[in-house]
């Protein structure tokens, strides 16, 4: 039993909803796409979009219309390391660098982790805007 977490495939469905071109079916995503596709979501999701699940979600949105500073940069390191390691199991966070972008009121994200069944860094690079 112990190395079956090893050959372990995680999936999960592609939400553009795009059909498989031979099949029709919605198309999967596996493995490193479909915890990519997780993380997204985590970090776009605010607390009470879920029902009956107010404690998923973050206050990473509110944190983007604050003045930028090291202050709010390690606000939002934070809010994604707890996220992460409350609501994503799957995953070790190792970095998290953000960069802001004032012309377009953006903050580019690149979370660096790995998998818990690969030693294999991943990169996942996000842009965070200010949009009401």
């Amino acid at each position: 039993m112990a190395g079956s977490k090893l050959n372990r495939t995680y999936k999960d469905i592609d939400l553009n909803f795009q059909p498989h071109p031979v099949t029709g079916d919605v198309v999967k995503k596996t493995d490193v796409n479909a915890i990519k596709q997780s993380l997204s979501n985590l970090i776009a999701t605010s607390h009470y979009e879920f029902p009956f699940e107010p404690q998923i979600g973050s206050t990473i949105h509110a944190l983007l219309f604050e003045n930028f500073s090291d202050v709010v940069r390690f606000a939002i390191q934070n809010e994604i390391g707890v996220l992460i390691e409350n609501f994503e199991p799957r995953v070790q966070i190792l970095d998290v660098f953000i960069n802001e972008v004032p012309d377009t009121h953006t903050l580019e994200v690149s979370l660096v982790f790995t998998i818990n069944n690969s030693p294999k860094p991943e990169t996942l690079d996000i842009n965070l805007q200010r949009i009401r």
